[in-house]
């Protein structure tokens, strides 16, 4: 697969203030590319992790595991622009081509489809559009300034300006009522501004129901429209089927849409499949790799499958990147203290305690901490006072009411812990989406109450038509024969069939080659192993690698010739892996090893 990083446009306009035209335009290039099959493009969050850095272009391309980077100037002067650019290689620095183009600024939208095109065919003719470009000349340039300044600060994520994000996209509507992209960012506004406590979140719902309603009128073929259609599906319907079925929309009109990639992975996490939603989030942190939601996710999903060595590794990748928000705050504390780091644990929560965004969870964390330490005296103590504060307004505190339950269960009370299971259920408390895979709830699995609760829930029912695996991911169910046959097949077919070797090898496929359900693999590789999929097939294929690297047959291949030939789908994906598992890249790997 080919990759390409665009880094920020610099401002070469007279006036400095200039910049958030600058970085605008290098957003919709992003965009534009973004739209292109074949090519994977990284997203602004990483992209701009490197603005106003001194960062070789070689070391940008490691760190992002990419082929091609993309930089450039825009000069601004009334209403003419200049836009150069940049195709280098990543691997070596060396420049490919670069080009200028001087417009007026109303042939932006068709000047960044032009750009985009020239870009993937230089990179390879394969790469072609997922979709047809429907850019067109912009009405007035107004609309399109005012909403380069709304979506700057909308990406600096400053709540304090909270009016004048939400005041230019408005502007920009004001001038122009078909300009679709304010009506995006005022989607955008409204969802944030609203999980920060800064707008209601009923008022920010309607706002967003009313322009997504209007987007699709003016254009039925909006990725970013779809995406928010699939979270409303999700967090407030809890229609799962619809939620994919529109996620897959958003990603069929713009193959590289990091944020879509998450959505589909908390879908397929919610209907019991673990690798599918595993995929997902490794394709959306090859996208964006220094995005904290996307680490968090990763982390969050090897919590809820019981692989806490992973899950920490992840988490800690996104405390160093990010402050703690509530959801983060509770797991991490929690995989501490199941990997005994009671210290660390202690440490995270008296740092982080008096954070305003925090106040809310600490007392929820502190019981966490007392039961997993063993004091389950002071944990029931501390549990009755949260309680109280519970009771006294339900629907408000339902967020809450899966982590009351979970704690009751930490304390040995499983009758408490399945009436608030039943009430998490009853006052519809988005966490419990996630109870159908979360190992922390095993010991309720067996309970009558909590089956009957389970299976009452609208998103476990098969959709009609379905091309995804949507059995449940029940725990519990391998016994020790079932655990060695299985065992013994897998290693049988592995060695001997080599099935690693076709790059577009699925779980399911595996599955019916040793003769088990699917969702028997994904429960015997994580559970047992330790391992998703994916890295459980590339593990093999990293043995195949180093084998063949030593073999003089293949001494001429190159190698990404030698990953292709062991199984890898890109060189991406290799690179990645391979310095996971070897903590530096190939190249770097075999240089040392020869010198």
């Amino acid at each position: 697969m080919n990759s390409i990083a665009v880094l920020p446009f610099k401002n070469m306009s007279s006036d400095k203030e200039d910049e958030y035209f600058s970085d605008g335009i290098t957003e919709e290039i992003i965009n534009a590319l973004c739209k292109f099959d074949g090519l994977d493009v990284i997203s602004r969050t990483s992209s701009f992790a490197f603005k106003n850095k001194d960062t070789d272009i070689r070391e940008i391309g490691k760190q992002l595991n990419i082929n091609f980077i993309l930089e450039g100037s825009v000069r601004r002067s009334g209403a003419m622009v200049r836009i150069t650019a940049q195709l280098i290689k990543a691997e070596d620095g060396f420049h490919a081509w670069s080009q200028k183009w001087d417009r007026e600024l109303k042939d932006i939208f068709i000047l960044q489809d032009e750009i985009a095109q020239l870009i993937a065919e230089s990179i390879s003719l394969t790469i072609t559009p997922a979709s047809v470009s429907e850019q067109k000349t912009i009405s007035n340039t107004h609309a399109f300034e005012y909403y380069l300044k709304g979506l700057q600060l909308l990406n600096s994520f400053d709540h304090h300006r909270a009016n004048d994000i939400i005041g230019y996209f408005e502007q920009s509507i004001a001038i122009d009522s078909a300009f679709e992209k304010s009506y995006l960012g005022l989607c955008d506004a409204y969802t944030w501004l609203s999980s920060v406590g800064h707008v209601n979140p009923m008022e920010a719902h309607q706002k967003v129901e009313g322009y997504i309603a209007h987007l699709l009128t003016l254009n039925p073929n909006i990725p970013e429209v779809y995406n928010l259609v699939a979270g409303k599906n999700f967090w407030i319907e809890w229609d799962m089927h619809k939620a994919l079925e529109n996620i897959n929309i958003s990603l069929r009109l713009k193959p590289n849409f990091a944020e879509a990639y998450i959505y589909r992975g908390l879908i397929h996490i919610v209907l019991g499949c673990i690798d599918e939603a595993f995929a997902s989030f490794f394709h959306a942190e090859r996208l964006n790799p220094f995005d904290p939601i996307t680490t968090y996710c990763i982390g969050y999903l090897y919590h809820l499958t019981d692989n806490n060595i992973k899950a920490q590794e992840f988490i800690e990748k996104n405390e160093k990147s990010a402050d703690l928000w509530s959801a983060h705050y509770l797991a991490y504390v929690e995989i501490l203290c199941k990997n005994g780091y009671f210290e660390k644990a202690w440490k995270v929560i008296s740092e982080k305690e008096t954070a305003p965004s925090l106040v809310s969870i600490v007392p929820y964390v502190k019981v966490l901490y007392s039961a997993y330490k063993g004091d389950i005296a002071k944990a029931k103590e501390q549990l009755l006072q949260v309680e109280e504060v519970i009771m006294d307004n339900l629907e408000q505190s339902a967020p809450f009411l899966p982590t009351i339950s979970k704690l009751y269960l930490l304390t040995g009370l499983k009758d408490k812990a399945l009436d608030y299971f039943e009430m998490a259920i009853k006052y519809r408390s988005t966490p419990i989406l996630f109870a159908l895979v979360d190992s922390t709830l095993d010991e309720l699995r067996s309970e009558p109450r909590f089956q009957e609760a389970i299976d009452g829930l609208p998103f476990y029912l098969p959709a009609p038509n379905s091309s995804i695996e949507t059995k449940k991911y029940r725990k519990a169910t391998l016994n020790e024969k079932m655990i060695k046959d299985i065992k013994d097949k897998l290693t049988s077919v592995m060695e001997g069939r080599k099935p690693y070797l076709n790059p577009r090898l699925s779980s399911p496929e595996l599955a019916e080659l040793i003769h088990i359900p699917t969702n028997q693999l994904s429960q015997y590789l994580n559970e047992h192993l330790g391992k998703n999929f994916y890295d459980y097939v590339n593990a093999y294929r990293l043995k195949e690698f180093q084998s063949l690297k030593v073999n003089p047959k293949y001494e001429h291949l190159s190698i990404l010739g030698l990953a292709l030939e062991s199984g890898f789908n890109s060189k991406t994906t290799f690179n990645s892996f391979f310095k996971r598992e070897m903590g530096v890249t190939p190249s770097e790997f075999y240089r040392k090893s020869e010198e």
